[in-house]
């Protein structure tokens, strides 16, 4: 998982991962299987229809919220993004 998330840029440590996997597992989210790999015990997580629940429901979060990133208008306020930027250059060119 590690490696995985590195090949995607972030750098995390065991130190974050574990206590994470575990609170999940808590939190019903996760459960964990041990098998025996090589004589060595392997924690493998698979995710819960609890897991999947929230899984869909935080998509759906971040889907509105790159919508709201990428959207050309701001939603909150009466002037565009694209006419604040323009705005700001033109002080700019001042």
């Amino acid at each position: 998982m590690i490696d995985e998330l590195k090949r995607h840029g972030y750098q995390v440590s065991p130190g974050l991962i574990y206590p994470t996997l575990h609170s999940l597992e808590r939190s019903g989210y996760l459960k964990k299987r041990k098998r025996i790999v090589k004589g060595k015990v392997r924690k493998y997580y698979v995710i819960t229809q609890k897991g999947l629940q929230i899984f869909e429901e935080a998509k759906q979060k971040i889907k509105e919220l790159v919508e709201e990133v990428i959207n050309e208008r701001d939603r909150n306020s009466p002037i565009g993004l694209n006419e604040n930027k323009e705005k700001m250059h033109k002080k700019a060119s001042v």
